[in-house]
């Protein structure tokens, strides 16, 4: 068979160029120099086969690269989880021992579930990028496909990882005389209220204007407040060790963590809602919008300035897919 006798010689010289060193099969991950900007948290630069095509049998290479480039550094467990690879009987998964791994250690004995220790976030005073990471897989293709055929096989990645997004603003209040004063006279002048993010997946955007009104019968403040996921993943409730549920890869709702804390002049404000959902739509990043009520004291002057700042603590996870075609060359002699 003559496809045969070509892949016998394949294997051989690629033998001899491993045991001379001249193939190097973990090569070292390649870092960024020079600050580049924020982006949206975990950035998966590339996840890609080391061939788009390979006959039944061959090893190859599936290299993922990532960097953080979110204002926040990543010093709990990421995880990455390497799936699909499967066409009916023909599993590239048979022996999970065969499979090569480096740049990340094993969550429990299994090369398709990987932990990454820490990513540091970009360093804009040193000009330093973001940390990134590199995990290379060394796969066999299955064996005894039909010679001659060639099979497609789609294989997928999900970088789960926990975050945290801060926002602060300064929001101008006026006690009732005062702001009725003005809206008289025709000095009231509204605003949108501007708040500092720093840079991850998810944004925050005040829907509420000022100057607010703070009215004499009430001690409250009302305030609305939109998130934006700008990250092109899936924010999660539950821990990035339990995302390995693939049947629920499509959702049409993101729940939030609970873990959001709002404080206006170092006071604790009422969220009202324990969960937040994420609307899908077609023609724009997810959203979520809130209501937040924070109690604040008479005012002892007619206009002051208070610090808003919130806090939303979540785990997040993208996806990434890749495509290799392997060409049969009939059954094992």
């Amino acid at each position: 068979m003559g496809s045969s006798y070509s892949f016998k010689a394949y294997i051989i010289v690629v033998s001899i160029l491993l045991l001379s060193g001249c193939v190097d099969l973990f090569p070292p991950a390649t870092g960024t120099f020079g600050f580049s900007g924020y982006g949206t948290g975990i950035k998966v630069h590339s996840f890609d086969f080391s061939s788009d095509k390979v006959y039944s049998g061959q090893p190859s290479l599936l290299t993922l690269e990532m960097q953080n480039r979110g204002a926040i550094g990543i010093e709990e467990d990421i995880y990455v989880y390497l799936y699909g690879l499967s066409r009916g009987e023909n599993e590239w998964f048979d022996d999970l021992s065969d499979i090569g791994l480096s740049g990340a250690s094993m969550a429990a004995g299994d090369p398709r579930v990987l932990i990454i220790d820490s990513l540091m976030a970009p360093i804009k005073s040193l000009d330093a990028d973001g940390e990134s990471a590199q995990i290379t897989w060394v796969l066999d293709a299955p064996n005894d496909l039909p010679e001659g055929q060639v099979f497609k096989f789609s294989a997928g990645t999900r970088v789960c990882y926990p975050y945290s997004t801060t926002s602060i603003a300064k929001i101008e209040v006026l006690d009732e005389e005062e702001y009725l004063s003005r809206d008289r006279d025709g000095t009231l002048r509204k605003h949108a209220i501007r708040i500092d993010t720093t840079a991850g997946p998810l944004d925050v955007v005040m829907t509420t204007d000022q100057p607010m009104m703070l009215s004499d019968d009430t001690d409250e403040l009302t305030l609305r407040v939109k998130i934006v996921d700008r990250g092109g993943g899936t924010i999660i409730t539950q821990d990035c060790s339990d995302v390995f549920e693939w049947e629920d890869n499509v959702l049409d709702l993101f729940a939030l963590h609970d873990k959001v804390s709002v404080t206006l002049d170092n006071k604790e404000c009422d969220l009202e809602l324990k969960e937040l959902y994420f609307r899908v739509s077609g023609s724009g990043p997810p959203t979520a919008d809130f209501p937040v009520t924070c109690n604040i004291p008479s005012l002892d002057v007619p206009m002051r300035i208070l610090d808003l700042k919130m806090r939303f603590e979540y785990n997040y996870f993208i996806d990434k897919s890749t495509v290799i075609s392997v060409e049969g060359l009939g059954e094992e002699e």
